[in-house]
């Protein structure tokens, strides 16, 4: 009878125990839950404001990017980690992406606000494929030029193409307006990108009084707008006024730096390849009455 006893009050103070253990548990995971949404964790912002268009490593490599607390309820899930911040700009995983939108300064940073170079409308019917931080002093922008399928490529060109543009007409001599000037072909711009080619809108059209549609309709596709910057844009248009302006399509592997422009124009007299024996026994007459 003793040993029973002597039992139940080990018993009992063995769950007088477990319930003050339980008791403490509940009590610390409500405490936890309690802190949850005060909870301060280290997340990406943008440190002074990132213009559309500017690259992630660009950005990470300016500063523009900083690391700081923010409440763990207000973080958004797709948030980049915060330790993207303590690699290489060469190394992050985002560093061939740009800002798809302008992003104000000590807003977190996710996975969405940076996009593939050329999914950045630009509302110029185009896209302009630039990384605005390190090209911020070419201010590149959208021109639009009219050219024909037979000065274009046939009409083969489509967004995100290379072209180059060549410039041939007659030019005079500035000291000379009177002269008779001289048809030239050149080179004009290499390496230009087309953002557009012609455009698209939807027209309504009214099929009865009772049922209006809507189709799409294609304007000419003879409508090229090209990335340029403002010396470029310039070019283009006065070549497209006083001449006429070709494009050639490049491949994919061209590299602009790398390309080297004939080192003379082409005009009458050097149009071909090959000697010219009238014309240089002409130009050598001229050239012994000149002496």
């Amino acid at each position: 009878m003793r040993n029973w006893r002597v039992f139940t009050a080990v018993a009992a103070v063995v769950l007088a125990a477990l319930a003050v253990v339980l008791v403490r548990k509940y009590t610390q995971n409500q405490r936890n839950e309690a802190k949850k949404p005060y909870t301060l964790v280290s997340v990406l912002v943008a440190g002074k404001g990132i213009p559309a268009n500017t690259s992630y490593a660009s950005a990470l490599k300016a500063g523009q990017i900083a690391k700081v607390q923010f409440l763990k309820k207000n973080v958004p899930d797709s948030a980049i980690p915060a330790t993207d911040a303590n690699v290489d700009p060469a190394k992050t995983p985002y560093k061939n992406l740009v800002a798809s939108h302008d992003i104000a300064n000590g807003v977190p940073l996710t996975s969405d606000d940076f996009v593939s170079q050329g999914q950045v409308a630009s509302g110029l019917a185009g896209q302009l494929q630039t990384d605005q931080t390190t090209d911020k002093q070419r201010n590149y922008e959208a021109v639009t030029l009219s050219v024909d399928d037979t000065h274009a490529v046939a009409g083969m060109l489509h967004p995100g193409d290379s072209v180059n543009a060549l410039f041939t007409g007659v030019l005079t001599d500035p000291t000379n307006p009177n002269g008779k000037g001289v048809r030239t072909t050149a080179f004009l711009l290499p390496g230009l990108k087309i953002i557009s080619v012609g455009s698209q809108t939807l027209a309504p059209q009214t099929v009865s009084e009772t049922t209006p549609t809507t189709t799409n309709t294609n304007t000419s596709r003879s409508l090229i707008t090209f990335e340029a910057n403002p010396r470029q844009a310039e070019e283009l248009i006065q070549a497209s006024q006083i001449g006429s302006v070709y494009l050639t399509l490049n491949p994919t592997s061209f590299n602009k730096s790398q390309f080297q422009t004939p080192v003379e124009v082409v005009e009458a007299v050097n149009l071909f390849d090959q000697p010219l024996t009238e014309v240089q026994s002409v130009l050598a007459q001229i050239k012994n009455n000149t002496h």
